[in-house]
């Protein structure tokens, strides 16, 4: 954009006061499309040139494919191999078994029944143990109150 400006100026100083003159743009337009108008198109055309270029396109799409399948063959080959890696490991890790004998059961039940109370009394006491911080600031701020109260009616005659 810059260098054009100083083509541009430089020209215009070494013309001088002279004016440059340009064709309108609409006489060069309708120039134009005059003479196309006018020129005729070449009769002679190939009849088998579509063949032809549609034989070159199909060619081409035709490679384009071939490069793709195997980069697609590798992919999903190492994708099947991640899954049968990852089913040979969940089927042979180690499970917990699920059969809980009667002693077994009847001695959950206490322990279960304790953790059910922990956590009620934790609830229960979760909102002082939380507030705790609060109720000592508040009592500091009455502290401070009568204070400044027993000042005030202290120095009142």
């Amino acid at each position: 954009m810059f260098l054009t400006k100083l083509k541009s100026s430089l020209r215009l100083d070494h013309a001088g006061n002279e004016v440059l003159t340009q064709p309108a743009p609409e006489n060069s337009f309708a120039s134009l499309e005059r003479r196309l108008r006018e020129s005729q198109p070449p009769e002679a055309r190939d009849p088998d040139l579509h063949f032809a270029i549609m034989r070159a396109v199909r060619s081409t799409d035709t490679e384009r494919r071939d490069l793709t399948r195997p980069w697609l063959g590798r992919w999903a080959m190492a994708t099947g191999a991640a899954l049968c890696l990852v089913l040979c490991i969940w089927w042979f890790m180690p499970r917990p078994s699920n059969t809980l004998g009667g002693s077994t059961q009847n001695e959950a039940q206490p322990l279960m029944a304790a953790a059910l109370d922990q956590s009620l009394e934790l609830t229960q006491q979760a909102p002082d143990v939380a507030l705790a911080p609060l109720v000592v600031e508040l009592e500091l701020l009455n502290r401070d109150v009568r204070s400044a109260v027993d000042l005030v009616v202290a120095t009142m005659p």
